[in-house]
Parts: C-alpha cells; sequence; structure tokens
C-alpha cells in the first residue's frame, strides 16, 4: 500500500463558527487529519475497507493504531467502517447497504458543524464551546444521518456523555423500521469489525457503551422531553413536524431543552410557517442555521441550469455546461424552479424529474425547494409572492425619522428603522408631482410586536416609505405618523392617513384626529352593509369578514402589480399567511403553548400595506388646479355672459343672444 504519508491532503475550505461574538477559523485538515488517505472511488474506497479490516483482525498492534486514528479523526472512522442503507437502491439493482463515503465538500463542513454544536471541537479550539444548530434541508441530503454518525462516534470513543434523540412520534424513534433513528444506529454498531467494535448494550429506546459509559437515549417528543435531566446534547429529527401530533409540543420541547442541555440539534425539511422550526431558521432568531438545498448533492446537481424571467420572458442559463455539451438534446423546462432566494430558478434533470412525479404544490415546495408556503393554505400563494419580489429594491435612504421630518420637538431616537424608495428635493421634500397614502398597524411598544407605517405612491403604486419599531409606545408613533403625513403632504393632496382602530388603534385615533387634528383620514365603511356607507369612525376597524376582502384587494393589487412593494421584509411576511376558517390569519397565532411565542410579530408589515392600499382605493378623486381667469379678458367676458345668461328669465334670452357683442358669437350653442 501507498505510504499514508505520501498522500497529499485535500483541500478542504476553511469552515467558519461564530460563537457568543467571536468567529473560530475551523480547519478540516486539523479535525480530518487522517481522511484524506481514504480513497473516495466507489470500488477504491471497497478495496480500502476490506484491507483495513484484514489488518486489523491480523495484527492486534494494527487494531490499536485504528482505534487511536479512529478515535483521533471522525471522518477516518466513518468513511472507513460506516455503512449506510437505503432500501430504494433495491429497484436499481443495487445493494441497499452501501459504504458512507461524505460527498465533498458538503459533508465534511456539516460534520464539522455537528460536531462543533455538541461541543466535540472544544479541545481542538477552547472556547469553541456546545451550542444550538439548526439545520433544514431539502429531503433526502443525509443529514439526520450525519447527526447519528456524530453522536455515535462521541458515544464511541469519549466517557460518560449522554444524548437525547427525539421525533415526533415512537416509531420514529425505535423500531424495526429502517426509518427510525435507533435502527440507524443499531445498523451502525452492526456493520463494525469486532476490534473497532465496543461493547454496547441494547435495549428499547436506549443505547450504551459500557467501556465508556455513554448513553444515547430515546424520546417520542412531547411536551416534557429532557424535563429534569442533564444531557451532552439532543437530536430533534424532522422538528418542524412535531406540532402535528402534539399541538404546541415543538415550542414546549425548545423551551424544555433549553434547562436540560446546551446543544439543541433541530434537523427537518420545513413545514409550513406554524412551528418552532420555521421561527428558529428564520433570520434575527439567534440560533445559528445551516441550509442544505438539494444543488448540494452530487448526483442531484447534474445538468444544473436556471431559468428566469428578462422582460416577461423566460430565458435559460447553463450551470453544468460539460453535462449539456454530452447531452445536447435535453430539452430545457421554460418555468422557474421554486426555490427562494439563492436558489431561485434553478433546476437540474433531476429536478425536472420530481417535479413530473410531485407536481408544483406543497410538496415540491417544502420537501424540494425548501420553501415553507408552497401550500394551497396560503393566502398568499408562491405565484403571487414571487411576483412580487420583482418589485423588492434597495433603499434609497435609511435614517432616523428626526433627520427628515419637520418638527423637531418630536422625539424620534431610534436609528435607521426608516427605509426610503424616493428621491428627494432641495427642499428636502419627496416627489411633489403626486398623492400619498399611509397605513400603520399598532403594537404596544413593549418589545413584542412591531408599529408599522408605510407610505404608497397614489400614482406610480409603488411603496416609497416604511417604518418598524416595536420600543415605540402608541401615542408617541401617533405623533410620528402625523409628522410623516405631513412629509408627504403636497401641494395636490395631503397625505391620505388609514389604520387599524381596532385594540391600540382607537387610542391612536384618539391622538391623530382629535388631539393632532390631523382629520384627512379613512372612514370606516362597513362591507357586510348592504350600500357600504361611509361612517364618521376613523380607521378600519376588524368586522365579521372584512379581513378577508381587505387581504383579498391587497393580494389582487400585488399580483396585477397595481402595488408595488418596495420592501423585501414586507413581501416575506406575506409567507406567513394561512387561510383558516375565521379567514386569513398569521401561521403564528394560537399554534403554541408557550405565552410569550403568540406575542411576536404577526405580520405587521402585511396589515399596514392593506390598509394602505385600502386608502389608496378610497382617496378622492384630484381636483383639478384652480385657474385664475384675468379681468377683461375673453375668457372672462365669456365666463361673465354664460353666468348673466343662466340666471336669466327664458323670454330675456334670445334678446341677449341677439345684444352679445361680435366677439361673443360663435362661442355659445
Amino acid at each position: 500500500m501507498t505510504n499514508w504519508r505520501d498522500i497529499p491532503k485535500r483541500d478542504w475550505p476553511i469552515v467558519e463558527i461564530e460563537f457568543r461574538g467571536k468567529v473560530f477559523r475551523v480547519d478540516p485538515k486539523k479535525v480530518f487529519p487522517y481522511a484524506h488517505v481514504v480513497p473516495n472511488d466507489l470500488r477504491e474506497n471497497l478495496i480500502w475497507r476490506r484491507t483495513i479490516i484484514k489488518l486489523g483482525r491480523e495484527n492486534a498492534d494494527y487494531a490499536q493504531q485504528i482505534w487511536n486514528i479512529c478515535e483521533r479523526d471522525p471522518l477516518f472512522y466513518w468513511n472507513t467502517f460506516a455503512w449506510a442503507f437505503d432500501p430504494r437502491a433495491e429497484d436499481l439493482g443495487v445493494n441497499p447497504i452501501g459504504p458512507f463515503i461524505a460527498w465533498e465538500p458538503f459533508q465534511p463542513k456539516a460534520l464539522i458543524e455537528l460536531l462543533a454544536a455538541y461541543g466535540m471541537l472544544a479541545r481542538l479550539y477552547p472556547g469553541l464551546r456546545a451550542h444550538d444548530l439548526a439545520v433544514k434541508k431539502s429531503r433526502d441530503m443525509g443529514v439526520s444521518w450525519m447527526g447519528l454518525l456524530v453522536i455515535e462516534h462521541s458515544c464511541h470513543f469519549r466517557d460518560n456523555l449522554s444524548f437525547i434523540l427525539g421525533s415526533r412520534k415512537k416509531e420514529y424513534v425505535d423500531s424495526k423500521k429502517a426509518l427510525s433513528l435507533f435502527w440507524k444506529l443499531r445498523h451502525l454498531v452492526k456493520h463494525l469489525p469486532e476490534f473497532i467494535k465496543p461493547n454496547y448494550e441494547s435495549v428499547d429506546m436506549r443505547l450504551t457503551n459500557l467501556d465508556r459509559g455513554s448513553i444515547m437515549a430515546g424520546e417520542a417528543t412531547g411536551s416534557n422531553i429532557g424535563a429534569g435531566g442533564r444531557e451532552t446534547g439532543a437530536l430533534l429529527d424532522e422538528f418542524s413536524r412535531y406540532g402535528e401530533v402534539e399541538r404546541g409540543s415543538d415550542y414546549e420541547a425548545w423551551r424544555v431543552l433549553a434547562d436540560t442541555t446546551h446543544s439543541r440539534v433541530a434537523v427537518s425539511t420545513l413545514k409550513g410557517t406554524a412551528n418552532k422550526f420555521y421561527e428558529i431558521t428564520s433570520p434575527g432568531s439567534g440560533t445559528r442555521t445551516l441550509e442544505y438545498h438539494w444543488t448540494a448533492h452530487p448526483e442531484k446537481k447534474i445538468g444544473l441550469y436556471r431559468v428566469f424571467w428578462d422582460q416577461n420572458e423566460a430565458k435559460t442559463e447553463i450551470l453544468d455546461t460539460e453535462w449539456h455539451a454530452a447531452n445536447p438534446d435535453y430539452v430545457l423546462r421554460k418555468t422557474p424552479g421554486g426555490g427562494a432566494e439563492e436558489y431561485a430558478g434553478l433546476r437540474s434533470p433531476w429536478y425536472d424529474a420530481e417535479e413530473d412525479r410531485r407536481g408544483t404544490g406543497v410538496e415540491m415546495a417544502e420537501d424540494v425547494d425548501m420553501v415553507p408556503w408552497g401550500g394551497s393554505s396560503m393566502f398568499f400563494p408562491r405565484s403571487i409572492i414571487n411576483t412580487a419580489k420583482r418589485s423588492v429594491l434597495n433603499p434609497t435612504k435609511q435614517c432616523r425619522l428626526q433627520d427628515v421630518i419637520e418638527n423637531q420637538g418630536v422625539n424620534e431616537v431610534y436609528p435607521d428603522r426608516a427605509k426610503f424608495w424616493c428621491g428627494f428635493d432641495f427642499a428636502g421634500r419627496p416627489p411633489q408631482a403626486t398623492r400619498y397614502a399611509m397605513g400603520c398597524d399598532l403594537g404596544r411598544g413593549t418589545g413584542a410586536s412591531n408599529s408599522t407605517m408605510v407610505v404608497l405612491d397614489a400614482t406610480t403604486g409603488q411603496k416609497v416609505f416604511e417604518y418598524v419599531n416595536n420600543e415605540i409606545l402608541t401615542l408617541e408613533f401617533a405623533e410620528l405618523a402625523v409628522e410623516v403625513a405631513k412629509l408627504f403632504s403636497t401641494p395636490i393632496s395631503k397625505c391620505f392617513l388609514n389604520w387599524e382602530a381596532t385594540g391600540e388603534g382607537l387610542a391612536f385615533s384618539k391622538r391623530v384626529v382629535f388631539d393632532l387634528k390631523y382629520t384627512y383620514t379613512y372612514r370606516f365603511r362597513n362591507k357586510s352593509d348592504r350600500k357600504s356607507r361611509k361612517s364618521n369612525k376613523p380607521g378600519w376597524f376588524h368586522s365579521g369578514d372584512n379581513k378577508e376582502t381587505l387581504f383579498a384587494e391587497y393580494r389582487d393589487a400585488l399580483s396585477t402589480g397595481a402595488f408595488m412593494n418596495s420592501s423585501a421584509a414586507a413581501v416575506d411576511e406575506l409567507q406567513e399567511y394561512i387561510i383558516t376558517d375565521r379567514g386569513p390569519e398569521h401561521a403564528k397565532q394560537n399554534t403554541s403553548t408557550d405565552p410569550a411565542a403568540n406575542k411576536q410579530s404577526h405580520g405587521d408589515l402585511v396589515i399596514a400595506d392593506a390598509v394602505c392600499w385600502l386608502a389608496i382605493r378610497e382617496l378622492d378623486p384630484p381636483q383639478p388646479p384652480k385657474v385664475e381667469v384675468p379681468y377683461g379678458s375673453f375668457a372672462w367676458r365669456k365666463r361673465e355672459f354664460e353666468k348673466a345668461y343662466n340666471a336669466a328669465e327664458e323670454w330675456d334670452r334670445p334678446q341677449m343672444l341677439a345684444d352679445r357683442s361680435p366677439m361673443m358669437a360663435g362661442h355659445h350653442g
């Protein structure tokens, strides 16, 4: 065999992991110092395994060296001794049991992230301690297997560790089915050669290394998972689906495990937005989140191409040029793939075949595209959200409101909360040759929910302003709203103001209309009233099914492009609304047994945008500008004659026509 010292190490990229404000640059060659000697080619890897096992069985000293290397290098251990299981391989005439060979580069990186999350890299990188980790993925990316590999290696070679393995049902934790977590663990242990296998004791929902005293215990996830215990780490498989079995169990499990372990690792595909997994993988959650999209899979990305829209025409970009050069007859689809952000529009022959099998609905969206709003239960369909995303722009200005409003007596100290998508003239005012409408949604100012303010240009339909603040009190917010309304008032019209007047909106109404005397506001119409008459009540009130009407009109405006939403945050919030028997509701509303979870932002920008669009529809028709007619001019004489003619008795009018001057002749019908 070739001397392993002569084999060059692989050029794996550095993995940057941030923990408590410090970025650790983890070198895979340091974590996996021997893994480069293990062949990645299937045939060569099988020969390697047979050779290593033969040498270990024949020579006790060699077996001890292998043990030491496996203890030091987890990837060497996995690529040499781990065997995966895929029953689907039988259909292809392939043995369903095959060697685990990490797909590079994404699986070595994922394994490093998992090792770090469970605190297994603290010896190599002091200060990089155990921490929470969420992994959202396309289906069939091997992430659950990798989590089990890391846990088994830790319990295999370290003393007195304890891990909880959870899933939504007991049959997914431990059963005779190959899909259960403990079946996979026992499968891994079963195929280890005797010189590397520890003394494992296996009972229901439990696997114990008697040599090391380390334990892997299973729990069918409920609200009390891990309660009262202390664990090295927890693996929560398919975490987004826990609430399907026991309502709110995902929120409770995440909360309880915070006291049980420093390392909660949640792995899942996406399942809508009404769950804790969606919450912890959303931007700003504070939980380290990894994404493993199907394009990271070495087989699924073969023939990769992108479809995108260019002026309403579908165009394609070949990304895997080598494959398409070898397969020039492959017919490219003309519909963009359903992925979001950097994955938008991506397709491959594998993806095309999956779309034919699964269709374009929720299954394709969530299991393949990693898009949580693909289902028919979403109030704003994916097609409308994708259309709305075409209007998203970077703000032209982002600042404190204090920097742009005229009333310096209003103290607005929150930095960079105001976003503008418009220019300003030399006097510091937005474009004046148009009219504007404003929509507001009110929070309590306690940090639990946002107060939001948006402004729309009535001429172009573009959002030109947005303000979001979860710390500002209602009366203070009302003063800011009036000042912003003044900023967006023009010679053509004052800014037309609307807001949700229920709850905190009542205090807002009183402050705006009665105290600050800003009266150019929307007046509530009860759409359930047959005549839909305008009332004297300022603002929009949630009454009966009018919320569904409000949202439906806003949805139609987004669909047709009448409302061009410049804000990425506002467009992202669209995905969070679902259809219920009570009409459109935020997906997180009333889904958790944790009161704190129900106090969070519930689509505040969507509500502000919707009431703003209602205000646009209620704007008074534009009045033509008044023109002063010069005294004595032809227009003045014509106007005076017509006034006198219309005021005269009928029998006097013929004489008036006869007596009018020649200059007026021909100017009256």
